[in-house]
């Protein structure tokens, strides 16, 4: 009986090792052929399926019944050049219409997802405003910027002093006028501006020794 049993048990025994010995076999080849053909093929359909998707996306965005609004790189409120780049960024595949002092002056197809145009300004204020369009349908309209084109020079009024006058005073004010937007500086330090008028408090010393120096203010203008 007990020869049986160890007879039975020696078999068990052969049967498993030839399922484990099978087993790791068919892991190996399952390995082998991932590394040649299964993760390239998987990779390869992984890829064409989000290719599709992308796309999909893409046409989505050109084909919604919303057309974004597109945006406007900084440009300066103010400047002396008339020659000014618009530039900014919207959709591939979008016009985008550039109007000017409420008219439109001109129309540039969105490429890379970047637009430019290069204009030449008048003298004085001009109102930018954009917008996109899409087949039939458009974007709202961009807040409308003011570039303010200033080829003269600014006026410069000086009303508190006249040319050669005595300064008695350790203390006086310089007051005056200048265009709106323009700053004004005094010996080198910004003076106060309201709108279009400016004062600066001027500050005088007296020599360390106890002695006093009359002296001649005089006002130029350099611009």
């Amino acid at each position: 009986m007990a020869k049986k049993s160890s007879r039975l048990y020696k078999n068990l025994e052969r049967k498993s090792r030839r399922n484990v010995v099978l087993s790791l076999l068919g892991i190996l080849i399952l390995g082998v052929f991932l590394l040649k053909l299964g993760i390239p093929f998987l990779s390869d359909v992984s890829y064409r399926i989000g290719s599709l998707f992308q796309t999909s996306s893409n046409e989505q965005n050109l084909n919604d019944e919303f057309v974004s609004t597109p945006i406007l790189n900084p440009l300066p409120e103010a400047t002396n050049s008339a020659e000014v780049v618009i530039s900014g960024s919207s959709l591939s595949g979008y016009n985008v219409l550039l109007y000017i002092n409420g008219e439109l002056d001109d129309r540039e197809k969105v490429r890379n997802d970047e637009f430019s145009f290069e204009k030449t300004l008048t003298e004085g204020e001009n109102i930018i405003k954009l917008k996109a369009s899409f087949k039939d349908r458009e974007s709202e309209f961009t807040d409308p910027f003011v570039i303010n084109i200033k080829t003269t020079s600014p006026i410069l009024e000086i009303e508190s002093l006249s040319d050669g006058q005595e300064v008695s005073k350790q203390s006086f004010e310089v007051k005056g006028k200048t265009d709106l937007g323009a700053r004004v500086t005094v010996n080198g330090y910004w003076a106060l501006m309201e709108v279009d008028r400016f004062s600066y408090t001027v500050q005088l010393k007296d020599d360390e020794a106890g002695n006093k120096t009359e002296k001649i203010v005089r006002v130029k203008y350099s611009p």
